[in-house]
């Protein structure tokens, strides 16, 4: 034993040992402890005192004690046994405490051990999440075993700490487990996972899409839009059709993504160009939803996004014809609509520069340093020179 304490110095028996291990002084318990530490083997020799060895003690005061650092002192002090009775102490250890040091204590030394011995333990811990400490800790452990089912070797693959992926392939009889996880708080690794099975995986996902949660369905678009386009044209449309507005502006967005392809969704995208909702709109009439009368909208409209987009489809179909309401615009309260009618005017090109040379001559201070930008844009400096210098 070691000289950690005067205590830890008269340690000669059984007796001692163990009476030590009860002083009252937490000092004197950490320090002979601390010897215990350094020689495991040599303190377990005393033997027993009133039939109580030193891993009897270990054992029963690991949850006895109040203290939770002392607790893990006791926890780690047992760990550096190899002894028949510290296993099954640390499969109800695992499922008794939650202390981050401590469990980490449990897992390293029960990742020793076989697996086969905590299996239906390990199992009721990782399926549960209301601690995911305790289903990282399980997945870890069960990360070992070769035979689990789908629905277990699925959990264990998105909750483990080792990067083990035993994940089984996306079909009709695991689908289910999928959509569980990816509904669930392993979302993040489950999708991660998913995208490695490739289409048919996608495609299986995306039959049972209205099954997915927000969060989920959001990501399946992106996969979509990102990797399987014209496998992703049905999900677009439920998520088009989605109550939630975070899933309609990502079904938005993939129409976007997807290009000339965005036009087989005019049905869905059109009643979304008046939804409610000011972000829903814009980006709706961004994407090209239909619209009976792009002027008519604006005159309805009030929201700074859902203008801008309206004045730029105004310009498209319009043409020149938009000058007026773009001129109209550039003075406009709120920056991106006077930035957005700057940008259409520009767009118009050598159609606008009559309009800009009046604004420049004509305008208010706001139009002429619009009319100015667009002229310079058009190569017309010397004219600006000579008008405004001159």
């Amino acid at each position: 034993m070691t000289e950690a304490s005067e205590e830890t110095r008269h340690v000669r028996s059984a007796e001692d040992l163990l009476l030590a291990l009860r002083d009252p002084d937490l000092e004197v318990r950490v320090a002979l402890l601390s010897s215990i530490m350094a020689n495991p083997q040599v303190a377990l020799q005393f033997g027993k005192f009133q039939n109580v060895d030193l891993i009897d003690e270990l054992i029963a005061q690991t949850f006895r004690v109040e203290s939770t650092l002392y607790r893990h002192i006791v926890t780690a002090v047992l760990s550096a046994f190899d002894d028949p009775r510290v296993p099954p102490h640390f499969l109800r250890l695992i499922t008794y405490y939650g202390e981050p040091d401590l469990l980490e204590v449990v897992r390293s030394r029960l990742m020793l051990e076989p697996v086969e011995p905590g299996l239906a333990t390990y199992r009721s811990l990782v399926l549960q999440t209301d601690s995911l400490r305790h289903t990282h800790a399980a997945a870890d452990l069960l990360s070992r075993s070769e035979s689990l089912e789908p629905r277990l070797a699925l959990r264990v693959s998105v909750a483990n700490t080792l990067e083990v992926d035993q994940s089984p392939q996306i079909d009709s009889e695991t689908v289910s487990a999928w959509i569980a996880e990816l509904n669930g708080p392993f979302l993040r690794e489950a999708s991660i996972l998913a995208e490695g099975k490739g289409q048919h995986g996608f495609v299986t996902l995306a039959a049972r899409a209205n099954e997915l949660d927000r969060d989920a369905m959001i990501w399946l678009l992106r996969w979509g839009a990102r990797t399987w386009p014209l496998d992703a044209v049905e999900v677009v449309r439920l998520g088009l059709r989605h109550e939630d507005e975070e899933v309609v502006l990502e079904a938005l967005r993939s129409v976007e993504t997807l290009g000339p392809s965005g036009s087989l969704f005019a049905a869905e995208a059109a009643p979304l160009a008046q939804s409610s909702s000011a972000r829903v709109r814009a980006l709706a009439i961004s994407v090209g939803a239909p619209l009976d009368s792009p002027r008519q909208a604006l005159a309805n409209e009030t929201e700074p996004e859902a203008l801008a987009e309206l004045l730029a489809r105004l310009r498209k179909s319009e043409g020149k014809a938009a000058i007026d309401i773009l001129v109209d615009h550039l003075g406009h309260s709120h920056y991106r609509v006077r930035i957005q009618a700057q940008t259409e005017l520009a767009a118009l090109g050598e159609a606008a520069q009559e309009t800009a040379m009046r604004l420049v001559r004509e305008g208010n201070e706001v139009q002429r340093a619009a009319g100015a930008n667009l002229l310079l844009g058009l190569g017309k400096q010397e004219w600006l020179e000579e008008n405004l210098l001159g």
